[in-house]
């Protein structure tokens, strides 16, 4: 598996993103981060749930994760995020839940732009990905648009 990177110079709302692609799937997230003093960067995406009990558990599952085989610090990104493990804890269950997630579309609030990464097999799987979310983005439109 390769990272790839592309930033789109355009704008969609991340709230019309979500409820498009991501609003109907069962382990979706949406990292908001347009409010941050100085960081305004919001992922969104999904994964495959995983469950530990432990924290050498998340350490062991994020070890096997998505290892590139190209370098992914050679790509300059302005936001530290990238695809791996998505996690939170459940109190009432005293679970540590993960999402392991290959891909996300990432939002600059400051510049108005959207970047879409992940792990894929070559470039082809990528643009296909990014070419029907942005399909599905122009016919369907989200919640605002409506």
């Amino acid at each position: 598996m390769k990272f790839f990177s592309k930033r789109l110079d355009g704008w969609s709302n991340p709230a019309d993103v979500f409820i498009s692609l991501y609003s109907r799937q069962v382990n979706s997230f949406w990292l908001d981060r347009e409010f941050h003093e100085s960081q305004r960067f919001s992922c969104i995406g999904s994964g495959d749930l995983l469950l530990a009990t432990s924290w050498q558990e998340v350490a062991a599952f994020q070890a096997d994760l998505f290892r590139p085989d190209n370098d992914d610090d050679d790509v300059i990104l302005p936001f530290a995020f990238r695809p791996g493990l998505v996690g939170f804890f459940d109190y009432e269950l005293a679970d540590i839940r993960l999402l392991a997630v290959s891909k996300s579309i990432v939002f600059d609030h400051d510049k108005r732009k959207m970047w879409f990464i992940g792990f894929f097999e070559d470039d082809s799987a990528f643009a296909d990905w990014m070419h029907a979310a942005l399909l599905r983005l122009a016919l369907v439109g989200g919640e605002q648009a409506a």
